[in-house]
């Protein structure tokens, strides 16, 4: 997958009938790249990175410089607010992403 051009990581929620949804959408040049959970997009030394789950019954994956990697975990603490924030990931100011 070419790495280059733009990157857009968003939330688009809607409601109806069924109550609220919310849904992550990763779009890359103008396409989107179709996953159950994206986030976590960040350049890390120049190098595009994220997180990304293909289905509810696998684990995360990490895309990283135009290559797919996988991992041995079911969820990885992100987006949260207040108190819980504090588990957020964060990148460091040498470039390493920090997660719980």
């Amino acid at each position: 997958m070419d790495q280059t051009g733009w990157w857009l990581l968003y939330d688009e929620n809607s409601s109806g009938e069924e109550g609220f949804h919310s849904q992550t959408k990763l779009i890359h040049n103008g396409e989107e790249l179709i996953n159950e959970s994206s986030f976590g997009l960040y350049s890390l030394q120049g190098k595009t990175f994220y997180f990304f789950q293909k289905d509810t019954t696998s684990t995360l994956q990490y895309y990283l410089d135009g290559k797919i990697y996988d991992t041995p975990f079911d969820s990885i603490i992100h987006d949260k607010c207040c108190e819980p924030a504090a588990f957020n990931m964060q990148v460091s100011s040498d470039g390493r992403l920090i997660f719980w």
